[in-house]
């Protein structure tokens, strides 16, 4: 399969992951309301958008993801200017 159409398939996914969690945003262990299934979805999101493999997300790698870019800010908890896994896993979990 093409890099484009999977890519493509991953993104509506996620997407679709994105708006069936009901965990609430303010919850400090967000991931651990996911099913296992979810969890993976998340995990892989996290590092396909992790274009530079730091382990962080950088505003920029967000701007990829809609459902985040808009609440970047707001789920950088520690206002480093990036998102790690855990604050990656809030905006994951939360609805939209």
């Amino acid at each position: 399969m093409s890099r484009p159409l999977t890519t493509a398939r991953f993104l509506a996914l996620s997407l679709i992951a994105f708006a069936g969690n009901t965990v609430q945003a303010e919850s400090p262990a967000a991931g651990e309301g996911l099913s296992a299934w979810d969890r993976v979805i998340m995990e892989s999101a996290f590092s396909r958008a992790d274009t530079n493999d730091d382990g962080v997300l950088s505003k920029a790698e967000v701007a990829r993801l809609a459902a985040l870019a808009d609440r970047f800010d707001e789920l950088d908890a520690d206002h480093d200017g990036s998102l790690n896994l855990e604050e990656f896993a809030i905006g994951f979990a939360a609805p939209l």
